[in-house]
């Protein structure tokens, strides 16, 4: 495998690329959270047969909590897909994250500090990463993120989208 090729845009992103290329298999919990916006517990719930990788989807069966991602498909990028390939083919059952809840949030917790990752970022921070990511670093319409979320409105930026000093400046700059 090799690093995406898109800039990552943040260096714990970095970091856990650097360890699953490394042999760290359980950093591709964190990167798919990343770049799907999965929640837990559809990561969890996840089978191969929801799995499209030729069509680059999830299907939305493994949509949870609102009606909005239990309607929709997961778009997958590019840059996942080899992670995706590799746990499926791994999978000794048709769960890719055949585990209880403890041990999915050991396994996720194992893997930030194997990566070398010290602040605690819960799981859920992932789906705040994706948004951020696409929204600020990325300047993604605010429709397509809706999108890509499976929101029911833009109006889930706010509680998301969390643009930090150094965000701001980059953005006054381009005045």
């Amino acid at each position: 495998h090799s690093f995406p090729t898109r800039r990552s845009s943040d260096l714990l992103v970095l970091q856990l690329w650097y360890s699953y290329e490394s042999g760290n298999t359980n950093a591709a919990i964190p990167l798919i959270m990343i770049y799907t916006g999965l929640m837990t517990g559809e990561l969890r719930k996840l089978t191969k047969e929801m799995i499209s990788l030729d069509d680059k989807l999830i299907d939305k069966e493994v949509g949870l909590k609102t009606k909005e991602r239990r309607k929709k498909v997961v778009l997958l990028p590019d840059d996942i897909i080899p992670v995706l390939e590799d746990i499926i083919k791994n999978a000794k059952n048709d769960k890719l994250f055949p585990m209880g809840e403890q041990k999915f949030y050991d396994t996720y917790y194992d893997a930030l500090s194997a990566a070398g990752i010290t602040r605690h970022l819960t799981p859920y921070s992932c789906r705040h990463t994706t948004a951020t990511v696409l929204a600020v670093h990325e300047n993604v319409a605010p429709q397509t993120l809706q999108r890509v979320m499976r929101w029911k409105s833009t109006k889930m930026m706010d509680r998301y989208v969390t643009p930090t000093d150094t965000d701001a400046r980059k953005a006054v700059n381009r005045i």
